[in-house]
């Protein structure tokens, strides 16, 4: 019996001392794309965010809300989140985007494509996406045209 509860009680505490469980603020760049994430990791395995999304069209910034959530675990100093979904996306355009959206149909089916896309992702698990933490302790996630940098703030 001590032989099943030693490694029970193991991984448990390697939850609990895990670097990771806490409140994160994450800023994302990719091309004319940039977010503004606070994501809460919690001692679970789950993971909660709120973000605020920017797209700029030569000036004029389509603002949408999304929050979401979903799984994580840390190993070899590698993040992943993995059952991604998101349980919200609303607009949150300012009077002068409503304003350029009145007038452009380039930009109202830019608009309309974007919250399609972010909406169609509601309740349906995204891909795995996968942090590395660097030296300074910092989450780091990047491609050839995105990087996410996550700072642990609690």
């Amino acid at each position: 019996m001590k032989l099943f509860i030693l490694p029970v009680l193991l991984s448990a505490t390697t939850a609990l001392a895990s670097p990771i469980v806490g409140t994160w603020h994450c800023i994302g760049t990719d091309e004319n794309i940039r977010s503004d994430t606070k994501v809460k990791y919690l001692q679970d395995g789950s993971f909660r965010g709120d973000a605020i999304l920017k797209v700029d069209d030569d000036g004029n910034v389509l603002t949408y809300h999304i929050v979401g959530g979903g799984k994580w675990r840390f190993e070899n100093n590698a993040l992943t989140q993995s059952q991604i979904k998101y349980s919200k996306v609303s607009r949150l355009h300012s009077p002068e985007t409503l304003a350029w959206l009145e007038k452009s149909e380039d930009g109202r089916l830019l608009e309309n494509m974007m919250y399609a896309g972010l909406a169609a992702q509601m309740d349906k698990p995204g891909k795995d996406e996968v942090y590395q933490m660097d030296k300074t302790g910092k989450l780091v996630s990047e491609d050839g045209t995105s990087r996410d940098v996550c700072t642990k703030v609690k």
